[in-house]
């Protein structure tokens, strides 16, 4: 998909690649750069102003999750949140989710279930939508992570990405 969409960044890319792993985190960071690319690059066309400047802020932003400290702090968020060591301010949501589906597939309420599930989709959500922020404003982005608060820029520039 990226060699046909957005072939200009596939430099970055192939790099990230190589100076990433095998692991939860690194597949949920390239789904997230998968689903940016598919939901919010439009169809290649570079005489479209529209699509260079969105071709623009995506390799930006691959070029900052190339920068080790950038990975390093989605890294620590997304396990933060995975082993319960980050609640984030809206988990009451996530953990009504997983409760839902628990009832659906007639799990029961196994608390322990529920609460690994919420972390999981919470985690996922969160680096989801921090590597949309990134790519889609990637000056915005590291600004904020510098002065710390950044997840006030995230609630209050980017929607969540449903499930």
């Amino acid at each position: 998909m990226a060699r046909e969409k957005v072939s200009e960044v596939l430099p970055q890319l192939e790099e990230l690649v190589k100076r990433t792993g095998i692991s939860s985190f690194e597949n949920h960071l390239f789904s997230a750069i998968r689903n940016y690319i598919r939901d919010h690059i439009p169809p290649k066309d570079v005489s479209n102003n529209l699509y260079r400047e969105k071709i623009y802020k995506l390799k930006e932003g691959l070029e900052k999750l190339l920068d080790l400290n950038v990975r390093n702090y989605l890294f620590e968020l997304y396990w933060g949140i995975l082993f319960g060591d980050y609640i984030p301010s809206d988990f009451d949501f996530y953990l009504k989710i997983a409760q839902d589906f628990a009832n659906l597939e007639c799990r029961g309420s196994d608390w322990k279930a529920i609460k690994v599930f919420a972390q999981e989709e919470a985690a996922r959500n969160y680096l989801s939508k921090h590597i949309e922020c990134l790519l889609s404003n990637p000056e915005g982005y590291m600004q904020h992570l510098k002065s710390g608060d950044l997840e006030d820029f995230i609630r209050e520039s980017c929607k969540p990405i449903p499930s």
